[in-house]
């Protein structure tokens, strides 16, 4: 209830970064205001607006970036059929001006998806975006299968051992517990250095993507962080492929 307020606040702060346009329904207005939230998103703002990209490969980068060794996601990819002159017409599709403040959009070759625009959209007259939704699974069946059978022989064990069929039990038991957690790891840990591995060879690099100046000194301090410091999973993995271990300063 308050945002506008807070961007109005932020813009008379820094009238030379930035300038307030208020909601409108007036297409032209609601790109000049897309155009100066894009500002503000670069830096962390949350606004209206869902990055998109044109290059399949970036889209795999921010997929991957902010992962860590000990926190795996079952990401998602998506890949949108866009056709720019009907769905930023129809649709909530929207190319971005690339100004000197917005560096960014031109080095992830940038655009958005713009929610302002669902207010002025007749329901009737909209053109779907084809859409292709790709996620990482996996499937645990078999393995939980034979876990199953395993408990099965040591209930049966134990009409001649009852105190190893019972150990055998609760342990294939335990062991059924931590199946999802383990192949998540093992399964996310494998999809993830094979790609971060083949995104570095055609040098898509995590660093590329944040041309900024303090973005770059960010990215050259993590290269001589403390070994106890928690790092990007693109910096560990660099290390394990350069030393074979996962951190050595």
């Amino acid at each position: 209830s308050n945002y506008d307020q807070i961007y109005e606040d932020i813009a008379k702060e820094y009238p030379e970064n930035l300038k307030y346009i208020p909601f409108d329904d007036n297409l032209e207005q609601i790109e000049k205001r897309a155009n100066q939230l894009a500002y503000l998103q670069h830096y962390g703002y949350r606004t209206s607006l869902l990055d998109i990209t044109k290059n399949p490969f970036i889209a795999l980068q921010f997929m991957l970036k902010g992962c860590t060794l000990d926190e795996w996601y079952p990401n998602t990819f998506y890949a949108f059929a866009i056709d720019p002159r009907k769905h930023e017409r129809n649709n909530i599709f929207m190319s971005t001006m690339k100004g000197k403040n917005n560096n960014r959009i031109k080095a992830q070759f940038g655009a958005f998806l713009n929610f302002d625009r669902l207010y002025k959209i007749v329901e009737s007259g909209i053109q779907k975006i084809p859409t292709l939704k790709i996620i990482i699974s996996k499937d645990v069946s078999d393995v939980i299968k034979d876990i199953d059978a395993g408990i099965e022989s040591a209930k049966e064990l134990q009409s001649t051992n009852k105190e190893v069929g019972q150990q055998m039990e609760a342990a294939y038991k335990q062991l059924k517990k931590s199946v999802p957690e383990n192949v998540n790891k093992e399964l996310y840990y494998f999809v993830f250095s094979e790609m971060v591995s083949k995104m570095r060879e055609y040098y898509y690099l995590e660093e590329n993507l944040f041309p900024d100046f303090a973005d770059y000194v960010m990215f050259t301090k993590d290269k001589y962080l403390d070994s106890n410091e928690p790092m990007r999973l693109n910096n560990q993995l660099e290390n394990i492929a350069r030393y074979g271990k996962k951190y050595e300063p």
